[in-house]
């Protein structure tokens, strides 16, 4: 998720820092380091790689594509042999901000993303295709030095075993192969700026609805994904910040840690970019 903020951190903190009338954005070019782990009663996961990323901002919206490609791992507690497999993740996302007032303005971000899993034997738990798509919307409060964006947001993905990927929806099987899943949030961002020094927090409350029974597999944003039966409701705290800006270059830093309270699963998440404005 916190991909996604930086998308509309740019736009929410020129709407707030600058004039009524909405400026036009450099595009941005940028190469990072991803690291993301899961930790649970009976395994965790641990996915890193490199990303590259393009951000391309106008007038109307703002876009932003990444590419990632990722090794991830599978340590259970128990004797069972490790799982590993490369990923291949694509993910975009699209901010629109609009109805600008003297209180602030509306803001509607849409993501999408797909990842391949290569995995390093047949059959194991990454050896599938993975489809997701993000929707929220909020208002942006702007104050002199702050920007408040509450929010709601749901989350959907998909994971489809390669075995079944050409009988999708077939009828040769009463058993759905497939994992779905279901997240919704409530929460806020806090995006501040002290001279060339650019942050935001965010904190909020989730629910996490599980449709298909177990699963585990990456996202295209590089998300560690687990699933139970049920319901669980959890905590996330996200922090960014542009720690340095010269001239056309910034150091993008991103950190995000959630808490599923009845899975007791702990997923953290972290970023280092370093990006150029063209």
């Amino acid at each position: 998720m916190y991909l996604r903020v930086l998308v509309c951190v740019a736009c929410m903190l020129s709407l707030t820092f600058g004039t009524q009338e909405r400026p036009t954005y450099n595009n941005t070019l940028g190469l990072g380091y991803l690291h993301s782990h899961m930790q649970n009663n009976d395994f965790s996961i641990t996915s890193q790689g490199v990303s590259l990323h393009y951000t391309a901002k106008n007038t109307a919206f703002q876009g932003f594509y990444q590419l990632n490609l990722t090794q991830s791992n599978l340590h259970p507690k128990t004797s069972q042999t490790p799982q590993s497999a490369q990923n291949i993740g694509f993910f975009s996302a699209f901010d629109l901000a609009f109805s600008q007032s003297a209180l602030g303005y509306h803001l509607i971000g849409i993501e999408g993303g797909v990842n391949f899993g290569i995995p390093s034997v047949r059959k194991n738990q990454f050896d599938e295709l993975s489809l997701m798509l993000n929707l929220d919307y909020g208002y942006v409060f702007e104050f002199e030095n702050l920007a408040l964006y509450p929010y709601v947001r749901i989350e959907q993905y998909l994971f489809v075993p390669y075995r079944h990927l050409w009988r999708f929806g077939g009828a040769d099987s009463l058993h759905d192969p497939n994992d779905y899943g279901l997240n919704f949030f409530l929460g806020g961002k806090l995006l501040g700026r002290i001279e060339t020094f650019k942050w935001w927090l965010n904190l909020g409350a989730m629910s996490d609805f599980n449709l298909s029974g177990n699963g585990v597999g990456i996202l295209g944003d590089h998300s560690i994904v687990y699933d139970r039966d049920g319901i669980s409701n959890g905590l996330l705290c996200e922090f960014g910040a542009d720690a340095i800006n010269y001239k056309r270059l910034s150091l993008q830093m991103r950190f995000s840690a959630s808490y599923a309270l009845s899975y007791y699963e702990l997923n953290l998440k972290s970023w280092l970019a370093l990006a150029l404005d063209f």
